[in-house]
């Protein structure tokens, strides 16, 4: 007769952890997993007056007003959108909500 401590010969204790660690294993390779296009918005570059900044759209932040442009070496640059920031598209003024992932555009900080 099989103890209740046991599940087929090995021990209570030692399933419980190897289940705890395939758990946590699986729970943190999904949360890698989820979002892998998403980079975080954290530290915005102040743009100068008078500079601009031209490149691919690759994050938007409406709540926060800040927005992420692959500029041309690669790099990307995150941008506080301020009433002195000016977005550009096509040439034409366009605002933050009416931009698009993948927009080529200038981000411009006129002077105040």
């Amino acid at each position: 007769m099989q103890k209740y401590n046991e599940v087929v010969g090995v021990p209570m204790k030692y399933l419980t952890a190897f289940l705890a660690v395939l758990l946590m294993t699986i729970s943190l390779d999904r949360a890698t997993a989820m979002d892998p296009y998403i980079t975080p918005v954290n530290y915005p570059t102040p743009i100068a007056s008078g500079q601009s900044l031209t490149g691919q759209v690759t994050n938007i932040d409406s709540v926060n007003q800040m927005m992420q442009v692959k500029d041309s070496i690669g790099m990307l640059q995150t941008i506080r959108i301020t009433p002195n920031v000016q977005i550009l598209r096509n040439g034409e003024t366009v605002q933050l909500i009416n931009l698009n992932l993948g927009d080529n555009g200038t981000v411009r900080a006129n002077s105040q």
